[in-house]
């Protein structure tokens, strides 16, 4: 039989359409498989005494295969199935080539006891959006058990017998900014309860029974939580607590010129007594933060106002070029500069930049409604890729008295994640490569959770060795890192 040519063309190119897919599949490289995962941190260790070389453990993700197995830090790893691991490159190259689900053993010396002991062990597979999810339960399982009885939370300064409103609305906005919050309804709604009713004399929410209320950061992170958990059952709420901390701007309507270097922030004490002005990046950050989360419209007259005072703890300057003092990083306030003081070439003197703050700062501008471009938003993003670091709280050139460094360490995750986030982008640009640091944080806090489910920083400086904090603060950070993960 013969057929026309076109129908033969429409035969040939039917059966192309057929073959194109299986061909372009059968190019595609395979995916290479994953490496089985320990979940645990380590280092090169050495033993001058017996002239012994291993791998000391850091840290432990504690419903990983190593915790499971009861791997502890401190111990000395110095072989894997019969193979000795002298250094930490070894054990990585024995990890790369196996698979989740093999069974290993390990050879293993625990100093606290000065036992030598092999144990057996399943690797697991490293999937970064399992591991948050288990840290983020493991965490709201601890922190909801620390709820008192009246629905409150312990005051992070006092005996832990009391419940005080600054730190039950941290731990409120921390459980109901999960990606499961709704399971842990009737502790929020207990909490909430408990919160609403700590009304000061000026309308706005705070510590009633202490002489510093905290009411500018009760209120904001009230306003966050009832946002977050319930904002149609909440709104008159909401809509009346905004107006207080409208209210409370630094401004004109309370003798406030534009001069003033308070003008256009909010008091970190109650009310605005010239006497008793403390106005911070920090305070600022969540009372704007309160104002996304309840829609205020970009529009509203106190938005320039906060945006001046903003200027004011920022070291950057339209039209110039970064350079070591204009870095585009912020300081905590105008006169406030925890990190010390650079004198530049010309002889000015500039408060340092450092991480917190700068994190703050970033998130404040985009909440004013700042283009990503806007070369203030774009110089605090340039100085937090370039200090990008989890090990402290970068821009301190020594510890320091206080150790701010490492003391403010879990409100900088938090403040360093709700910044990444708001700005929307899953990776940063460091030293010419692309860090996702979503999934750096991740693993970084699973990796010093307790077994219990709690952080502690070792240092007392900022109270983040009160577990209650310290733990609000690092599931703030797990929550708002959750969506940018990359496995």
């Amino acid at each position: 039989m013969n057929f026309p040519m076109k129908t033969k063309r429409l035969t040939l190119l039917f059966m192309l359409a057929l073959l194109l897919p299986t061909l372009s599949k059968s190019s595609e490289k395979p995916h290479p498989p994953k490496p089985g995962w320990l979940g645990a941190t380590f280092r090169s260790y050495y033993d001058p005494q017996r002239n012994l070389r291993g791998v000391r453990i850091l840290h432990v993700v504690p419903f990983s295969p190593a915790g499971k197995a009861n791997l502890q830090p401190n111990d000395v790893i110095y072989q894997v199935d019969r193979s000795p691991t002298p250094h930490p490159l070894q054990l990585i190259r024995f990890l790369r080539q196996t698979r989740p689900g093999q069974k290993i053993q390990i050879l293993l010396y625990r100093p606290k006891t000065k036992q030598l002991k092999r144990t057996q062990l399943t690797l697991g597979e490293k999937n970064l959006r399992k591991i948050c999810q288990q840290s983020i339960e493991l965490a709201a399982k601890w922190l909801i058990s620390r709820q008192l009885p009246n629905g409150g939370w312990p005051h992070f300064l006092e005996a832990q017998t009391r419940a005080a409103a600054p730190t039950t609305a941290l731990c409120l906005a921390a459980l109901s900014a999960l990606p499961n919050a709704k399971r842990y309804h009737t502790s929020i709604e207990k909490g909430l309860q408990y919160l609403l009713r700590q009304r000061t004399k000026s309308g706005m929410l705070g510590d009633v029974s202490a002489a510093v209320k905290m009411e500018t950061y009760t209120t904001a992170l009230a306003i966050i939580a009832l946002c977050q958990y319930n904002r149609e059952k909440y709104q008159r709420t909401i809509q009346e607590l905004v107006s207080k901390l409208k209210d409370a701007q630094l401004d004109n309507r309370a003798g406030f010129s534009e001069y003033d270097i308070q003008y256009g922030g909010w008091n970190y004490f109650e009310g605005k007594r010239r006497s008793v002005i403390r106005v911070d990046v920090s305070v600022a950050s969540y009372v704007l933060e309160a104002f996304a989360a309840a829609n205020v419209p970009r529009q509203d007259p106190l938005y320039p106002k906060v945006l001046k005072y903003l200027s004011r703890c920022q070291n950057v300057e339209e039209g110039k070029p970064l350079n070591s003092y204009l870095d585009g990083g912020f300081h905590f306030g105008p006169l406030d500069g925890k990190a010390g003081i650079y004198t530049a070439p010309d002889g000015n003197d500039y408060f340092r930049s450092y991480g917190s703050p700068t994190c703050d700062g970033l998130r404040s501008l985009l909440y004013c409604g700042l283009s990503p471009n806007d070369y203030r938003v774009q110089g605090a993003l340039t100085w937090i890729s370039k200090h990008f670091t989890l090990k402290r709280n970068p821009g301190f050139t020594t510890p320091g008295p206080l150790n701010f460094q490492d003391g403010i360490l879990f409100y900088y995750y938090a403040s360093l994640s709700k910044a990444l986030a708001q700005y929307g982008r899953p990776y940063l640009q460091h030293k010419g490569k692309k860090i996702l640091w979503a999934n750096k944080l991740v693993l970084h806090l699973a990796s010093r959770q307790s077994k219990e489910g709690h952080w502690k920083n070792s240092k007392s400086v900022m109270h983040e060795d009160r577990l209650e904090l310290a733990t609000a603060l690092a599931l703030i950070a797990l929550a708002k890192s959750y969506p940018f993960l990359k496995n």
